[in-house]
């Protein structure tokens, strides 16, 4: 779906004619070789190939020499065979057909790891420019995205292998890694060299789609930001943040290395977190969630980072509420909390100083407010 965009019309209509022409038969004309490598018929490419007088640049009518034909089929134990034999006999690995396409493009397409690798290892060029603009690691950037996440590791492993052979990093399969795959298939992806802050063809970002996926481990949101990811781009949206991802989900762990790699949020933006969380979970349930729940945990979070919602325009209001409330209740002003320590921790740290207590009321009172509900005299009744 990718593709049915203006500026990948191109794409698309390549990509749509390439999968059709799997599906049809090959014009292969009057080449008794090209007939026998596109059935992967292994004795008859070996009987032709012994004659002395075999040329090595025999082709279809539209420009497919051997090679192609042989990486046109899907993965195949015969292929590999076939491929070999070619190679020995001197088939340009690199030869064009009339859409500029290389037998690599082919084995891509199939996401046939084991052709790839031979034929990298034979000098294939992985930079190789088609017509419409598609390069080996593009093609197989498009089709992961394509493809179901069962069939998700061959696209990974060949975009490793394209990689780490000095491919350009002109795509990215990342966010779909991180989806779909493993820890170790986005370590291998991030070894080899693949960008992680570009965004894919959806507009997502490595950091943003592990913070936007709860059964996303933890350990790959820090993975990111171990090889350089932009802590505070989560999309090609502005307001697309990984924090406000990871909020969403409640995830205090992924929320905790955030902040810990310098995550921010802006007043704006932590106003409508307070007012969603605290209208979600304490004004439709008041006598079930409380704000020691685990549902309000992120919020507690950042709340205790320093994050400070807006009131009716005016920023920081929320400790003029604070401070009333001391005054009228002769208690310590609110300490500093450790927002790096474990939940456990965090609730030990907030019951030791009414903190919670504190936080709870603010929120409310600045829940109601940005709800435009008349708290005008809320403070006096706490």
């Amino acid at each position: 779906m990718e593709f049915i965009t203006m500026d990948n019309f191109q794409f698309m209509e390549q990509y749509i004619g390439d999968v059709r022409e799997h599906k049809k038969s090959i014009d292969i004309g009057e080449c008794p070789l090209c007939i026998s490598c596109a059935m992967l018929n292994t004795d008859d490419v070996q009987e032709i190939l012994q004659d002395e007088n075999a040329e090595n640049n025999q082709s279809t009518l539209d420009g497919k020499t051997p090679l192609h034909l042989v990486c046109i089929p899907k993965e195949n134990s015969k292929s590999f065979t076939i491929i070999k034999l070619l190679l020995e006999k001197g088939f340009d690995v690199n030869a064009r057909d009339d859409k500029d396409r290389t037998p690599i493009y082919f084995a891509c397409m199939n996401l046939n790891t084991q052709l790839v690798k031979i034929l990298i290892a034979a000098g294939s060029l992985v930079n190789t420019t088609i017509s419409s603009g598609l390069t080996p690691l593009k093609l197989v950037c498009k089709a992961a995205e394509n493809t179901l996440n069962l069939n998700i590791v061959p696209a990974l492993n060949i975009a490793n292998l394209l990689l780490r052979a000095g491919a350009q990093r002109d795509d990215t399969c990342l966010p779909v890694a991180i989806q779909y795959g493993q820890y170790s298939h986005v370590k291998e992806l991030l070894d080899s060299g693949m960008d992680v802050n570009m965004l894919d063809e959806s507009g997502r970002s490595p950091l943003g789609t592990a913070c936007s996926i709860h059964t996303v481990s933890a350990d790959v949101v820090k993975l990111l930001l171990s090889y350089g990811a932009n802590v505070n781009i989560g999309g090609a949206w502005t307001k697309q943040k990984p924090l406000i991802f990871a909020y969403a989900h409640n995830s205090f762990s992924k929320i905790k290395i955030l902040l810990s790699y310098g995550a921010y949020i802006t007043s704006e933006e932590m106003t409508a977190l307070v007012s969603m969380s605290v209208s979600k979970s304490i004004l439709e349930n008041p006598e079930i969630v409380t704000f020691h729940s685990k549902e309000l945990l992120s919020c507690r979070i950042l709340l205790a980072a320093g994050f400070t919602p807006i009131v009716h325009g005016v920023l920081g209001i929320s400790h003029d509420l604070t401070t009333k409330i001391n005054q009228q209740q002769n208690l310590p002003p609110l300490l500093l909390l450790n927002f790096l320590a474990d939940s456990n921790q965090l609730t030990q740290d907030c019951n030791g100083n009414s903190y919670i207590f504190f936080m709870y009321k603010c929120a409310v009172v600045t829940s109601m407010l940005h709800l435009g509900l008349n708290c005008l005299s809320t403070h006096n009744a706490l």
